[in-house]
């Protein structure tokens, strides 16, 4: 592996800055992070850049400095037999992500390492997701093994926020708010290799969107509303990130059931919540596609 190559959760750049753990924590702790704060510490008995609180109650954010190298990355330290049983348990009962812990780990790496990329190449640590809040949390159920045309997007209590009508046969889709009313549609264009998706809104085209083809993560790039737009997955392909122009508006996280897929919808921005359900319809499209290849 080279110096800048990564892995799901791992990240590590060459430091020719000469950065030492303690002259860089004096640099990222200026800066704000949605996920917790830096501080010194150690990880596996070795000094490091480590930050508070833990993920999931089980996994730390760290950076460790040598002359040479920084590494970014994530680790197991504490609680981790009783925390695995305990979200095991929940995903039989509550059909929960048992992965979600690790997911919101590798977003707090990928955040990190976005802010150590800007500081090595224009001598400046900005975060552009760093006072990102959550706005809601809401979770699409998709029926496997029998094809339905109709879904729900609901919260943490069962109330309905969006219902999504499927054409499977036409390539689109239809959302709908809590009331009925129409929000946004989707559609895909078969003649497009690889495939395009276009979003409307009362009649307007507010995003264009065409998968990418790339090695190891499924991406989707395109406009909306004027702006840049990715839809990229981690490593494992099962976790993906919303941007607009760099920033998270939103990310979409897949568990997989004997039954069906349960997604999570994390929304960060009031304005885009409507989008975020549209978004989970093209990863579960284009995630559908790859498996029945």
């Amino acid at each position: 592996m080279s110096f800048n190559d990564s892995m799901s959760g791992y990240k590590k750049f060459k430091n020719p800055a000469g950065w030492t753990n303690a002259s860089l924590l004096e640099i990222l702790e200026k800066v704000d992070y949605s996920f917790g704060k830096p501080e010194m510490g150690s990880i596996a008995k070795k000094e490091a850049i480590v930050f508070e609180p833990l993920i999931d109650d089980t996994l730390q954010v760290y950076i460790k400095v040598s002359p040479k190298k920084i590494e970014i990355g994530r680790a197991a330290v504490r609680n981790l037999g009783k925390k695995m049983l305990s979200s095991l348990l929940s995903s039989v009962v509550n059909e929960g992500n048992m992965g979600q812990g690790t997911a919101d780990a590798d977003r707090a790496v990928e955040e990190l390492q976005d802010v150590v990329s800007g500081l090595l190449e224009n001598g400046t640590a900005e975060n552009k997701n760093g006072g990102a809040e959550i706005y809601s949390t809401l979770y699409l159920q998709q029926k496997i093994m029998a094809i339905t045309d109709s879904a729900k997007v609901f919260d943490e209590e069962r109330s309905v926020h969006y219902e999504v009508k499927a054409n499977l046969i036409g390539h689109k889709w239809v959302f709908s708010d809590d009331r009925g009313k129409e929000t946004l549609t989707l559609k895909k264009k078969m003649v497009a290799l690889p495939p395009k998706y276009e979003v409307i809104e009362d009649g307007t085209t507010i995003a264009k969107l065409k998968q990418k083809i790339t090695l190891n993560k499924t991406e989707v790039t395109g406009e909306y509303r004027g702006k840049d737009i990715s839809i990229r997955s981690d490593l494992t392909g099962q976790n993906f990130a919303i941007k607009v122009d760099g920033q998270v508006i939103g990310t979409v996280d897949r568990a997989c059931y004997v039954y069906n897929d349960t997604y999570t919808l994390t929304v960060y921005s009031k304005a885009d919540e409507a989008f975020i359900p549209v978004a989970a319809a093209i990863v579960d499209d284009i995630l559908d596609a790859q498996e029945n290849d």
